[in-house]
Parts: structure tokens; sequence; C-alpha cells
């Protein structure tokens, strides 16, 4: 059964071409907006997988990003293992528009259950007043896995 050991979304991940090691770099936990509607701009999710020996080599999950209960990314993401029992996916984004103070939710599914979540807490400072903007769509991110 494929699951996940880590799930970070961050300002930036970094991978060494040399050694194939990766830097997460500035992990988003909590953000406090200005105003929404808000773009924010590019980050990156991580996640670290790993299956058991018996399992599959190749996955096909969803990463699904949510604001709230709005869905505003449904990205596939393509897993093979190639006969190891580790694996990890970097999905980059060039931005993305937030509608809604709250949490902004990315999930990574198989097609039957949630395999990991991984939630940042949206808070608008004190004394600052929302306007509302209509739905757009955001960059397509770019995956690498």
């Amino acid at each position: 059964m494929i699951r996940s050991t880590l799930m970070a979304v961050s300002e930036s991940i970094v991978k060494d071409s040399d050694s194939n090691s990766i830097s997460i770099l500035n992990i988003i936990e909590d953000v406090v907006l200005e105003s929404f509607p808000i773009v924010m701009p590019k980050f990156a999710t991580t996640v670290f997988f790993q299956k058991d020996g018996t399992d599959p080599d190749i996955f096909n999950l969803t990463l699904f990003v949510r604001n709230n209960n709005t869905l505003l990314i449904q990205h596939p993401m393509r897993l093979d293992f190639k006969g190891k029992t580790r694996n990890r996916a970097i999905v980059r984004f060039g931005g993305i528009l937030l509608n809604e103070m709250g949490t902004l939710r990315f999930s990574v599914e198989d097609g039957t259950s949630e395999i990991c979540t991984y939630t940042i807490s949206l808070t608008l400072r004190d004394n600052v007043q929302v306007a509302y903007a209509a739905p757009s769509t955001s960059n397509p991110p770019q995956g690498e896995a």
C-alpha cells in the first residue's frame, strides 16, 4: 500500500542535479494576509512516498488544491517507483488566486482514498476590509517526479 512519509508546501524547492538531493526552502504553515482576494505567488509542494515491496511500481494519483470547499487545482501525478520502495513528487505552482480566508488545503488521492494532506491557515490581518472577486483560473502547475 502506498503511503506518504512527508508532505510540505514551501516557497521554493531546490534539487541538486549531482546528488538528486532536495532542499525545501521556507515551509509555509500559516499565512496572514492584508486583503482578499489575493494572488499567492509561486510556491511548490513536495510529497515523499513509500510503498510495500509487493506493490506495483506505477501509481496514478491526483493532487487537489482547495481554498476552503472550492476546488482550485486538480493535477494528475504519475509515480514510477522503478523497483524501489521510496519516491517523491515535486509540483511547482506559478501562483494561485485566493478568494477567501480560512484554509488552503492540499491533498493527494489515489481515486479511492486520501493518501496525505497539508493545510495552510489563511487569516486576515486585523482591521482590514475584504473585497469580492469573481473566480478565475490560475496558472497550471508543473509536475516533476
